[in-house]
């Protein structure tokens, strides 16, 4: 996609989380389906942890990056998450409220300082300052 941007372009991408701690309490049960909507959406193409998300946006630098939490007993993944007998542990995860992902990026050389998701997601959404062109 870098190469059909114009000088002006950037690539917005929203991105589901796979390491929400109510889809994980879904693995624990060996109930991992896809839906009619939410998170786990059929027609999303994949999904993703933080480091794959890092790792799509190669030769692009993330300028604007826009966390969605959500806590476990709010997606569609409630009732499973209700039955999980030890879930405090997955919900204190670092990243465990982290439902979705929008980020903006544009080809690397055109930012001075782009936004790193892992230090990003401790302030919650972000934005780099304007590229030093």
């Amino acid at each position: 996609m870098k190469e059909l941007l114009n000088e002006a372009g950037a690539i917005t991408l929203s991105l589901p989380h796979a390491a929400h701690c109510a889809v994980i309490s879904c693995l624990f049960e060996e109930d991992f389906r896809c839906g009619e909507w939410g998170l786990l959406e059929k027609t999303h193409i994949g999904v993703f942890g933080l480091r794959n998300i890092h790792a799509l946006h190669a030769g692009l630098a993330i300028t604007d990056a826009r966390f969605v939490n959500r806590r476990p007993e709010q997606p569609e993944f409630a009732k499973r998450w209700a039955t999980l007998p030890k879930r405090i542990a997955l919900s204190s995860s670092r990243y465990g409220h982290l439902y979705q992902l929008i980020t903006s990026a544009v080809p690397v050389e055109k930012v001075s300082v782009p936004v790193d998701l892992f230090e990003a997601s401790a302030r919650g959404s972000v934005s780099s300052p304007p590229a030093l062109l």
